[in-house]
């Protein structure tokens, strides 16, 4: 018996529009050729992987998983979620006591002298700003740049939460910190103060304190916070004591002070620069001089004025033991006594000066 064959013939030769990526997939060519029955198979199998890809195309592209997941959340949800970024737009120093406040500051003619300095008044205010930080323990810490990279006008830096800014001699920017900080500087370039209606009530009432503790004038000051702080000033003794809660303290003699103490290894290094200044600057001793008679004035009540009598003494005893007047140079380091200092020694073989100061045993 004869066996039949089937023809074959090339699978394009069969009258079938054909996706080469499909046929591809089957492992299959143009070229191959394919009997009847054997396209026959080759055709089922092409139209189940076609029919998925055809229906995906004409269906709508599905959401990410995430994207169902907000579009099934409820309206009110998605309505806080718009809000939020404007909560989170909030400037930082716009807070309460962050916010800068403007201030003026108004030379007196009186005191014209205290500005011809041969130096620039930024250079100047730096200098002021540096000195009243390291006299608070702290540091006076100069921005040159802004955020953007571009050189900042005048003089701003911060000294822990204070921030102040100055744009020229006379104007400046500062927080509810700052305001110690910025009146001291007006003290020092024998300025006074503008008063600003603008001010904040919270700002209004720390500056008027401070001058008023400071000895400097708020030029402008309307009546009633004029009459308000006279009267806080007139009220009896038995009044004023009650409003602080803390009773100073009559210390015995080499009692330590517990408001102020003085720390061995810091004095130590303060002694070696004040005896160095006390030999090379002419200066040193005016500086004392206008140090001491701030003091008598008051002028660091209100930021305490253990530290700074602590200070002088030690500056005054670095005089004198350059002028070799021990007595004065005892007198000095029996005061320091009562600040936690019982005994300055020298430190042998250092010839820039070198003290060791021994604190007392509690």
């Amino acid at each position: 018996m004869t066996e039949t064959v089937e023809e074959k013939k090339k699978l394009s030769d069969y009258e079938m529009g054909l996706d080469t990526i499909i046929v591809e997939q089957l492992g299959f060519t143009a070229d191959k050729e394919l009997t009847q029955s054997e396209f026959e198979a080759f055709k089922k199998k092409y139209q189940e992987l076609k029919q998925p890809s055809e229906k995906q195309s004409d269906e709508p592209a599905q959401k990410p998983a995430t994207e169902q997941k907000d579009s099934e959340k409820p309206a009110e949800e998605t309505v806080e979620e718009a809000q939020e970024p404007e909560e989170k737009s909030e400037d930082p120093k716009e807070k309460a006591g962050e916010k800068l406040e403007e201030v003026h500051l108004v030379q007196h003619e009186s005191n014209d002298d205290e500005m011809n300095v041969d130096e620039d008044w930024v250079t100047r205010y730096d200098r002021i700003m540096t000195k009243y930080a390291k006299d608070h323990d702290q540091e006076w810490e100069r921005e040159s740049k802004d955020e953007e990279g571009n050189d900042i006008e005048g003089l701003k830096g911060r000294m822990g939460e204070a921030e102040i800014h100055f744009t020229s001699p006379d104007k400046a920017k500062a927080n509810l910190a700052g305001i110690e900080a910025l009146v001291n500087l007006a003290k020092e370039t024998g300025q006074e103060i503008a008063y600003n209606e603008k001010w904040s009530d919270e700002f209004k009432e720390k500056m008027v304190s401070v001058c008023g503790e400071m000895g400097i004038n708020i030029q402008g000051l309307p009546p009633q916070l004029e009459n308000k702080e006279e009267e806080k000033k007139s009220l009896p003794e038995p009044e004023k004591e009650s409003e602080n809660t803390e009773e100073p303290k009559t210390l015995p003699a080499h009692e330590v002070d517990d408001r102020y103490k003085v720390n061995a290894k810091i004095a130590g290094g303060r002694l070696a620069e004040y005896a160095l200044k006390a030999v090379a600057s002419a200066d040193f001793e005016k500086e004392v001089a206008k140090q001491e008679k701030q003091l008598a004035e008051g002028f660091y009540k209100v930021t305490g004025e253990g530290k700074p009598t602590a200070e002088l003494l030690m500056k005054k005893y670095a005089i004198a033991m350059h002028k070799g007047d021990n007595e004065m140079a005892e007198t000095c380091v029996t005061a320091l006594q009562y600040y936690g200092a019982e005994k300055i020694e020298r430190v042998p073989n250092e010839p820039k000066g070198k003290y060791k100061v021994v604190e007392t045993l509690r």
